[in-house]
């Protein structure tokens, strides 16, 4: 035998998890102690985010759930990337182990033998100055003036004239978008006809 926690009138337990004699006593409760009973189940917690470091200091009761990171960018990072000690656990200890990389820097030319147990991801560098260094020294490698000779013959290539061979029309192939890659016909129907002097020999 037990009291009922709403009406405290003895009851008859059939369960061992009974609280309330019934239906009624139960719902009753939960309408006065709704509030208490929230904040017993969700109180206010003070944690660091796994990714950011922030700080977060949720409110007792609410629907704030957060106890690991600030947002849901901050969530999507940290699974996208995790750091190597979470991979250690059972959520990867299923996977295939990693073989190490063996590659030669292509800038300095030193040979680099990569340790994934340790989260190693190079591929073809050895350190991060000299991938910085090798990209800015191919940016500095790119020859202007033969882009601006290309440039030039393109459009010398859209202004200049020519003769449709089927019809004799003088087209100019910037004033005409389809003579543009064809540089013998005026239309799509000129270039399907043969050319008066094709079809004479």
């Amino acid at each position: 035998m037990s009291n009922c926690l709403n009406c405290g009138k003895p009851m008859e337990m059939r369960t061992v998890v009974q609280l309330y004699c019934s239906k009624r006593c139960q719902m009753e409760y939960y309408r006065t102690h709704k509030r208490e009973a929230i904040d017993a189940r969700w109180p206010s917690i003070t944690f660091n985010c796994a990714k950011c470091g922030r700080t977060v200091t949720t409110e007792p009761g609410s629907d704030d759930r957060r106890t690991k990171f600030c947002s849901p960018e901050c969530e999507k990072k940290y699974w996208r990337h995790p750091p190597w000690e979470v991979r250690r656990t059972s959520v990867w200890v299923d996977r295939p182990p990693l073989h190490p990389k063996i590659f030669t820097c292509a800038e300095c030319g030193k040979r680099v033998v990569t340790n994934p147990d340790e989260g190693d991801r190079r591929w073809r560098f050895c350190c991060k100055e000299h991938c910085d260094k090798y990209w800015s020294k191919l940016e500095n490698k790119l020859d202007w003036p033969s882009v601006q000779r290309m440039l030039a013959e393109r459009q010398r290539r859209l202004t200049t004239p020519f003769v449709c061979k089927t019809c004799g029309k003088i087209v100019i192939p910037a004033d005409v978008p389809e003579a543009r890659r064809r540089r013998a016909y005026c239309c799509e129907a000129c270039a399907r006809k043969k050319a008066p002097d094709a079809a004479a020999s």
